[in-house]
C-alpha cells in the first residue's frame, strides 16, 4: 500500500509526463458540460412557459437518429467528466494509502479524505448519470401527419437532463485537482507509477524483476514464462464485474420474456423491425409487435403535456441504472486490459513504451476504449426505443428488448475476451498494479525497453528497463524474484 506523499514539486519533469494537454481538454470538457446543462435547463423552462409546445418538422425516417445523436453528445461529455472524477479519485486514494491499481471502479470506490469521491457524491453521480440517459428518449415526442413527423419537445425531460448534467459537472468541478496537487494527469500506468516512485523513493522493492502481479508476495528466483495469466486470474475485481455483466444479460432476457408472455398481441402481429414502425406504416393497422403497456402511468391529458414525462423518467431510472452500472463497470475491464496490453507490454517491443502521448491519444488509440465508447450510446439508444411513453401509458416493446439483449450479448463477448485473454511473452503481467510496475521498472525513461540486464556471480540473472533496446531474457535461466 502507498501511505505517504511528498510535495508534487519534487517530481522531476523528465521522469513523468505531466500531461498538461489532458488537463486542458478536461477544462474544455468541463466548460462544455456546464454550457450544455444551462442550455437544457433554459430550454426546459422556456418550453414550459409557452402554452403551445415547441415543434420541429423532419422526415419520418430520421426521427430515431436524434436520440442517438443526443446520446453520443452526452457520452462524450460524461466521459470527460468521468476522467476528471477518476483522476481526483486516484490521487485521493493515494493520499489515503489505499491505492493499488491504476484502474479503479470509480463510482464504487470511495476516498476517505475527498468528499466528491466519497459515498454520498459517488452515488449522486451514478444517479445523475442514469437520469441523463433515462431523460434523453423523452426529450421529443412525435406526431405523424402524412409523410412528415412533427417533433414536440418536452420541458420536463430537458429539465431532468439539465439538472443531471449540472450535478455531474458540479461534482467533477469540485473534485478538479489543482495542478500543484497532481504530478501527472496522464492515465498511462507507467507515468502514474513513475510519479509515485518519485514521490516515495522507498516504494520500490529492490531485487524484484520477474514475478507478475498475482505473485507479488513471492520472492524466490524463477524462470520466465512464455504466457502470462489473464486479468480474470490476476485482478481481484474482474471476476465480480464479469459475473455482474452476465447478470444484467439474464435480467434483460427475463424482462423480454415477461413482456412477450403478458402481451395481448400475437407474435406475428405488428413489426419486428429494428426501428419501431409507426401505425400508419403497417397495412394491418397494428402498431407494435408483442408489447406491454403500464396503464397506471397513463393520463387523460394530452400526451405532450409534461405530466407524462415527470412520471416516466423516475420510473425508468431504476431500469436504466442497471444498464448504466453494467456499462460503467466495464470501464474497469477495458482500463485494466489497456494498461497491460497497450501501455505495459510495449516495453518488450522493438519500439518500446511511449509515455509522452497525451491521455486522449493513449486512450482512444486503443481499440478496447473505442469499442466501449461507441457501445455506450448505442445500447442506451436501443433501450430508448424499447421503453417509451405512449398515449395509453408506458410501452415496453418485446422486439426492441430482444435487440437490446442481442447488443448486450455482443458486449459480453467483448468483455469476456478481454478478461480471459492471456498475454504472450516472458514480460511479467502487471495489469496496472502500481507496486508490481515499480518493482519491475528499475530505470525510468520517457521511452523504455525491457529485457536481460546481466547475471550475478551466483548465476541468478536480472531483468529490467533501459532507454536502449536490451537482449531478450533467457527462458532457461533463473531471474531474481
Amino acid at each position: 500500500m502507498i501511505s505517504s506523499l511528498g510535495p508534487a514539486s519534487e517530481v522531476p519533469g523528465w521522469v513523468v509526463n505531466q500531461d498538461s494537454t489532458a488537463r486542458k481538454i478536461c477544462v474544455a470538457g468541463l466548460t462544455l458540460s456546464l454550457v450544455l446543462s444551462i442550455i437544457c435547463l433554459f430550454s426546459g423552462i422556456a418550453t414550459r412557459t409557452y402554452e403551445e409546445p415547441w415543434t420541429i418538422s423532419v422526415p419520418a425516417n430520421t426521427k430515431y437518429l436524434i436520440p442517438l445523436a443526443v446520446n453520443g453528445i452526452i457520452t462524450l461529455s460524461t466521459e470527460c467528466l468521468g476522467f476528471i472524477h477518476n483522476t481526483s479519485l486516484k490521487w485521493a486514494l493515494l493520499a489515503d494509502g489505499s491505492l493499488e491499481y491504476n484502474a479503479n471502479l470509480r463510482l464504487f470506490t470511495f476516498a476517505k479524505r475527498s468528499w466528491p469521491n466519497g459515498r454520498i457524491f459517488n452515488f449522486t453521480y451514478l444517479l445523475a448519470l442514469s437520469v441523463c440517459f433515462a431523460a434523453t428518449p423523452a426529450i421529443i415526442h412525435e406526431e405523424s401527419e402524412d409523410d412528415r413527423v412533427f417533433f414536440v419537445t418536452s420541458g420536463a425531460a430537458f429539465i431532468y437532463l439539465g439538472l443531471a448534467l449540472l450535478a455531474m459537472t458540479s461534482i467533477s468541478f469540485w473534485s478538479f485537482p489543482y495542478s500543484d496537487d497532481v504530478p501527472t494527469w496522464s492515465s498511462n500506468p507507467l507515468n502514474f507509477a513513475a510519479a509515485v516512485t518519485a514521490l516515495d523513493p522507498g516504494f520500490r522493492n529492490e531485487g524484484r524483476c520477474m514475478h507478475p502481479v498475482h505473485e507479488d508476495r513471492h520472492t524466490a528466483p524463477l524462470a520466465p514464462k512464455e504466457e502470462q495469466k489473464s486479468a480474470y486470474d490476476a485482478h481481484p475485481q474482474v471476476a465480480t464485474i464479469l459475473w455482474a455483466e452476465y447478470a444484467v444479460f439474464t435480467a434483460i432476457i427475463v424482462w423480454a420474456s415477461l413482456v412477450f408472455f403478458f402481451s395481448k398481441t400475437q407474435a406475428s402481429a405488428g413489426s419486428w423491425s429494428f426501428i419501431p414502425k409507426d401505425c400508419s406504416e403497417l397495412a394491418n393497422g397494428s402498431c407494435y409487435a408483442p408489447h406491454v403497456v403500464l396503464g397506471f402511468l397513463s393520463h387523460s391529458i394530452s400526451r405532450f403535456e409534461d405530466a407524462y414525462i415527470w412520471m416516466q423518467v423516475p420510473f425508468s431510472i431504476f431500469i436504466q441504472s442497471i444498464i448504466t452500472i453494467g456499462l460503467h463497470c466495464a470501464e474497469l475491464l477495458v482500463t485494466v486490459s489497456r494498461d497491460e496490453m497497450q501501455a505495459w507490454r510495449a516495453v518488450a517491443t522493438a519500439k518500446g513504451s511511449n509515455t509522452s502521448r497525451t491521455s486522449a491519444i493513449f486512450a482512444f488509440f486503443g481499440w478496447e476504449t473505442l469499442a466501449l465508447t461507441l457501445m455506450k450510446p448505442f445500447v442506451h439508444w436501443i433501450y430508448g426505443m424499447a421503453v417509451f411513453m405512449g398515449d395509453k401509458g408506458l410501452l415496453m416493446l418485446c422486439p426492441q428488448l430482444v435487440y437490446l439483449a442481442a447488443a448486450w450479448a455482443v458486449f459480453l463477448v467483448f468483455v469476456t475476451y478481454i478478461s480471459f485473454r492471456k498475454p504472450k511473452g516472458p514480460l511479467p503481467a502487471t495489469y496496472g498494479h502500481l507496486q508490481t510496475l515499480a518493482d519491475l521498472v528499475d530505470e525510468w525513461y520517457e521511452t523504455m525497453f525491457w529485457g536481460h540486464k546481466g547475471e550475478s556471480e551466483d548465476g541468478i540473472c536480472h531483468a529490467g528497463t533501459s532507454d536502449k533496446p536490451l537482449p531478450q531474457v533467457r527462458m532457461d535461466a533463473l531471474y531474481k524474484g
